[in-house]
């Protein structure tokens, strides 16, 4: 019998390019502690995180299919 996915978990993060080691750790924080019957998206609103440092973060969920890492940039809203 296939589990059913419960509510989706929605987690909104503030970062900038120099807070980007502290965003991960706290994103491999709450990946650590998830429930694999739930999903979760974790957002990162910022105005300067470098694309290697979302490359990098973002491959905290690559093998993970309930959890989703994405990034807003407000400097172009």
């Amino acid at each position: 019998m296939e589990q059913k996915i419960k509510d989706k978990v929605v987690i909104v993060f503030s970062a900038n390019d120099k807070y980007s080691p502290y965003l991960a750790t706290v994103m491999q924080s709450v990946i650590s502690h998830t429930d694999k019957n739930r999903e979760y998206e974790l957002i990162a609103l910022h105005t300067s995180i470098s694309e290697e440092n979302r490359v990098q973060i973002g491959l905290l969920s690559a093998k993970l299919p309930n959890v989703d890492i994405r990034f807003i940039d407000l400097s172009k809203e």
